[in-house]
């Protein structure tokens, strides 16, 4: 509801906030956590740390929702990510905006690659 509703309009910096959110969340969710040892050593402190493996969504890159996702998002960039859009944004001096929706162009990329 949160992309239809960018879709029509120029939102407010909660707007955008609530649609990062929405993919943090979906990442947490999408992820697969395996133990890695660095040193194979026996009797040797290992230093152990978490792998995150992300997976992406399948309605983000498959079927119809897929290339409705993949469509909007190239709209998207000419729409609220264009350099004059960028322009317009940091003259408006509305930090917390820009913030959200680096974190959302980030997403976008992270569900391309």
């Amino acid at each position: 509801m949160i992309a239809l509703h960018l879709d029509a309009t120029y939102a407010d910096s909660n707007t955008w906030r609530e649609f990062a959110l929405c993919f943090l969340k979906l990442s947490q969710s999408e992820e697969d956590r395996m133990s890695v040892c660095l040193d194979g050593n026996e009797g040797v402190k290992k230093q152990q740390f978490s792998v995150c493996y992300k997976k992406i969504p399948n309605i983000l890159t498959e079927g119809n929702s897929g290339q409705n996702w993949m469509l909007r998002c190239r709209w998207w960039l000419n729409r609220h990510f264009s350099k004059k859009k960028l322009a317009s944004d940091i003259a408006a001096g509305d930090i917390q905006m820009l913030t959200y929706k680096a974190a959302c162009a980030s997403a976008y990329v992270w569900t391309r690659v």
